[in-house]
């Protein structure tokens, strides 16, 4: 656990916005006491057009809710940027909170992860 909260995200969220790391592709966040006002600054860069290259956003052991989750979701709807809630990090897109319609047949999960707290597992 760490500050970098809410205005942290802000920060970083500002930064990506503005152009800021344009080749990045995976961000991990995890840990760091984001709650749903970070999740919604985190969207409105990502709908401005940052990452538009990425892969994914860790996002675990954060006390934001299911209402920012969700919002964050519908955000990235559409896009090929994945959100990952859970632990271990994935290594495919098979272990994100891809609904199971976006996953290719080949995607299933390769083991079935441990139920953590807020972990969301797609599943094909």
């Amino acid at each position: 656990q760490n500050g970098f909260g809410d205005a942290g995200v802000a920060a970083l969220a500002g930064a990506l916005g503005h152009g800021a790391c344009p080749a990045l592709t995976r961000l991990g966040l995890q840990a760091n006491s984001i709650g749903d006002a970070g999740l919604a600054t985190l969207g409105d860069a990502l709908q401005a057009g940052a990452m538009r290259e990425g892969e994914f956003i860790y996002l675990c052991d954060n006390p934001f809710t299911l209402d920012g989750r969700e919002a964050l979701a519908r955000i990235l709807a559409g896009t090929s940027l994945q959100i990952h809630f859970g632990w271990p990090p994935p290594r495919t897109k098979s272990f994100l909170i891809t609904p199971p319609d976006r996953l290719a047949p080949d995607d299933a999960p390769q083991y079935d992860p441990p139920d953590l707290p807020g972990a969301a597992v797609a599943s094909a």
